[in-house]
C-alpha cells in the first residue's frame, strides 16, 4: 500500500522511476533470499537496517515539509488503507504491540507520511523481534543449522537420484524399502527440488 500511495502522488509517472522501483525490488528480494540461505539472522538484520533507514527518511521528509504537507489532502488510497474496515493485514505486521492498538487518523498528506514512517518503525520492531532470544528465532545457530540441514538433505537426494539414474536403476532399495517412487524423476523429492532449481549445486 505504500507503493500505491506513492503512485497516487505521481511516483509512477516517469518510465525510469517505474523501471528503477520494480527492478530494485526484484534485486532486493533476490539478495534477501541469498542472505536467508546463508543465515536467516543475517537476512533479518539486513532488513532491520533497511527499514530503520526508511524510518529516518520518511521522518526527515515529513518534518522538513510539514507546513506544506498539512495543507494538502490525503490521497484516497491512503485513507482507504488506514481507515477502512479492510486493513489488509495491517495488524499482522504490528508485532511489537497488541492487535488493533494502532489506528492512524488520516486527514492531510502530513498524516500519511507520518503513518508510513510509523509503519516502517513497526517493520523494524518485527525484524528485531525475529532476532530476540525469546522469539521463534531464539537460537540463531539452530536456525542456521536447520537451514544447512534442509539444503544438505535436498542435495543428497539429488545426488542419490542421479546416481541411481547413471547406474540404470529404476528403484533404489534402502533396508528393503523401495525408494524409487520418492527418489525417481517424478518423485516427491524431485518435485520439491525443482522449486530450488536456481541454486547452483542443483
Amino acid at each position: 500500500h505504500h507503493l500505491l500511495i506513492m503512485e497516487s502522488l505521481g511516483g509512477d509517472t516517469l518510465w525510469r522511476d517505474r523501471f528503477l522501483g520494480q527492478h530494485s525490488a526484484l534485486i532486493y528480494y533476490i539478495l534477501l533470499l541469498v542472505m536467508w540461505l546463508v543465515s536467516p539472522a543475517l537476512a533479518y538484520n539486513f532488513s532491520e537496517l533497511i527499514e530503520a533507514h526508511a524510518v529516518d527518511t520518511y521522518g526527515q521528509f515529513a518534518e522538513q515539509n510539514k507546513d506544506k504537507l498539512r495543507l494538502l489532502p490525503a490521497p484516497r488510497i491512503a485513507r482507504a488503507y488506514y481507515e477502512s474496515d479492510d486493513l489488509y493485514l495491517f495488524d499482522e505486521f504490528q508485532t511489537a504491540r497488541p492487535r488493533s492498538s494502532r489506528r492512524p487518523r488520516i486527514n492531510t498528506l502530513y498524516d500519511v507520511f507520518c503513518a508510513i514512517r510509523d509503519d516502517e518503525g513497526e517493520h523494524v520492531a518485527t525484524m528485531k523481534e525475529c532476532q530476540m532470544e525469546d522469539s521463534m528465532m531464539s537460537d540463531v545457530d539452530k536456525v542456521n543449522m536447520g537451514t544447512v540441514g534442509v539444503l544438505a538433505y535436498f542435495a543428497v537426494n539429488v545426488w542419490l537420484t542421479r546416481l541411481a539414474s547413471v547406474a540404470g536403476l529404476d528403484a533404489l532399495e534402502i533396508d528393503s524399502v523401495d525408494a524409487g517412487e520418492i527418489l525417481g524423476e517424478d518423485g516427491l523429492i524431485a518435485a520439491a527440488l525443482r522449486l530450488f532449481s536456481f541454486l547452483p549445486f542443483l
